[in-house]
């Protein structure tokens, strides 16, 4: 796996983070009570567009764990191998900031699924997108020692 897998990895997984934690901060400011986009029933792009925005970027965060697992080894075959990727995931900072990150998102693709209440999805897309986005710092540049 190359450096396009790593980049579009990236792009998609800070792309998703970034609609995600947008959006859900939007619905919550944008739109006040009573107003139609409100109303029960009458929301389902809003939902559909968290939870696009979630599966995005969890999909870019698993593509990059194995991407640079595979760029750790140097081999290909390492990316979807479980006990290279365990140890990637379990005994490196990268690693253990990618659990968290999938963890997150995993919770945010749950919640959109789970939670009925607009104003309460919104306020937990919020938190969790807002997450999200802090941990890329913690895979960044900014991170390396």
């Amino acid at each position: 796996m190359g450096a396009g897998t790593l980049i579009g990895a990236r792009l998609l997984q800070y792309s998703g983070g970034l609609v995600l934690f947008g959006a859900a901060l939007f619905y919550l400011y944008g739109f006040r009570r009573g107003t139609p986009s409100t109303a029960a029933g009458q929301w389902p792009w809003q939902r559909l567009l968290i939870l696009i925005a979630a599966s995005v970027a969890l999909l870019g965060a698993l593509i990059w764990v194995m991407a640079e697992t595979a760029s750790m080894t140097g081999e290909a075959s390492d990316a979807v191998n479980p006990t290279t990727l365990w140890t990637v995931m379990s005994e490196t900072r990268f690693g253990l900031a990618c659990c968290a990150r999938i963890a997150l998102l995993t919770l945010s693709v749950i919640a959109c699924l789970a939670i009925s209440r607009v104003k309460v999805l919104w306020i937990v897309q919020a938190i969790v997108g807002s997450a999200t986005t802090v941990s890329f710092a913690w895979t960044g540049h900014g991170a390396i020692e």
